[in-house]
């Protein structure tokens, strides 16, 4: 699949470096360094498909001549430490063809460089013979100054500012997964880290010529080696993550079965509570029938009675004319009257009693309810709570079953856990600066290349051997 890889370096004179130098070499040409007279001869050079400057309107034409412009570029720079150029590193995806991915480069750097006003110059390179094959790559020298007039004018120090390498990152990535997209491929990068990403594995370092190189020839190197453990710690942890899966999984599982036993038991005992509460129901209705009955047996007679005799005293008490008065003066309406009173009284008292004998009786049997309800609220409670006992165990038991179960495991499982602990502890530390970021360019957390041999030794060199790997050689691969 696809590979991100979006680096960048500062060419600069406190390294002992030549742009002129750097140019040549990616590609494949030879230049002669008017500053110090030197010629960088790679004309024989491999591996260079595609070569070419692209520049923002209005550039001079003479900037189209590559040994004239970084030759002025060194001619610009005074200083003994002066920062001469940028340089872009640049993964290409080996899914696309070589056309594909020379018109990826171009549009890139098209958007994010020259349209800010810098020269780009571009070249694309081939995996090495002894390689990999897929390591198809760019590199990308980049001017520091704005163009004025028909030369370079001051420096432009927001081209260095943190964000802006971010947003190239981002829209390398964006810009690959469109071509990706565009013909076909299901490829995508991300730019973003492993950590951003939540993928847990430890990043490997980049290959560069030299290490690669001597990978090749069967010799030592420190990165291949770092490089191997990384990869069997990876490992590791990826046989972590499957058996962490698998057990995932065969907790799911129980988990499953738990909820369907549980809805199975519960469903079961809910039937039967219904059955129960339709019982009590029912047996509430006829002990309520019988309570209404033995009040009627024991009141239902003299409350008759009562009735009858109020009834026989008001309809004396409606008498009118000369009845009416003969009985007001006899005093039998006063004494009627009075017993009227007392049998509404006592007729009261019986419907009171009557009342606060079913209120009470009625209170008992919404106790008896609640209690009803609460016991089998507390059965539903004690089957899950039962059959989530019995997870808990079956989960132990799985969780044993997936430890280490001889020390040798034990001790692979322990290591695992300190690297991973490690690992996390070296991306919370700050990132080494780089040679641009004393200029306040932040190169996202990788390490500055290392410091390279002077010029002199480099053409020396390059005179006998131009496939002589010095620090102005290829770093893409």
């Amino acid at each position: 699949m696809a590979q991100f890889r979006l680096s960048s370096q500062i060419i600069g004179r406190s390294a002992g470096r030549s742009v002129v130098a750097a140019a040549a070499y990616r590609a494949g040409a030879s230049f002669a360094d008017d500053r110090t007279g030197q010629l960088h001869d790679y004309s024989r050079r491999r591996g260079v498909i595609h070569a070419e400057i692209l520049v923002p309107e209005n550039t001079p034409a003479w900037m189209l001549d590559r040994a004239r412009l970084w030759n002025a570029v060194e001619t610009a720079e005074k200083r003994k430490d002066a920062q001469l150029a940028r340089e872009i590193q640049l993964s290409l995806p080996h899914e696309l063809t070589g056309e594909q991915r020379r018109d990826l480069v171009r549009r890139f750097a098209d958007e994010q460089f020259v349209r800010r006003g810098m020269i780009a110059d571009i070249a694309l390179h081939a995996p090495g013979k002894e390689g990999d094959d897929r390591n198809h790559h760019a590199h990308i020298l980049l001017t520091m100054r704005e163009l004025a007039g028909d030369g370079f004018g001051k420096k432009a120090r927001d081209w260095n500012a943190p964000d802006v390498l971010q947003g190239w990152r981002e829209a390398w990535a964006q810009e690959q997964n469109r071509t990706l997209e565009a013909h076909g491929h299901a490829a995508r990068v991300d730019h973003r880290s492993l950590e951003a990403q939540g993928i847990d594995r430890e990043p490997t370092q980049h290959l560069g010529q030299a290490a690669s190189d001597m990978e090749q020839r069967g010799k030592p190197s420190r990165i291949v080696d770092e490089n191997r453990a990384i990869e069997d710690r990876n490992n590791d942890r990826d046989e972590s993550h499957r058996q962490a899966g698998a057990l995932t999984l065969e907790i799911d599982r129980l988990k499953q079965e738990e909820a369907t036993q549980v809805a199975e038991r519960q469903a079961a005992l809910a039937d039967l509570q219904k059955l129960s509460t339709a019982q009590l129901e029912e047996r509430h209705r006829r002990e309520a029938d019988e309570i209404r009955a033995q009040l009627s047996r024991q009141y239902g007679e003299h409350k008759q009675a009562l009735d009858a005799a109020a009834q026989s005293l008001e309809s004396r008490l409606q008498a009118t004319g000369f009845r009416k008065v003969l009985r007001d003066i006899t005093g039998r309406s006063a004494a009627d009257r009075d017993r009227l009173q007392g049998i509404k009284a006592t007729r009261g008292e019986i419907g009171q009693h009557e009342r606060t004998t079913l209120t009470a009786f009625q209170q008992g049997q919404d106790r008896e309810r609640r209690a009803h309800q609460a016991e089998q609220r507390q059965q539903l409670e004690r089957i899950a709570s039962a059959a989530a006992a019995a997870f808990e165990r079956q989960r132990q038991a799985a969780i044993r079953a997936a430890a280490p179960t001889t020390p040798a495991e034990a001790s692979q499982a322990k290591a695992v856990r300190l690297a991973a602990q490690l690992a996390a502890a070296a991306r919370a530390q700050p990132g080494k600066e780089t040679t641009a970021t004393a200029k306040g360019f932040n190169e996202a957390g990788r390490e500055p290349p290392k410091p390279a041999p002077a010029d002199k030794s480099l053409t020396a060199r390059a005179s006998r051997r131009p496939r002589s790997h010095g620090r102005d050689f290829d770093r893409g691969r």
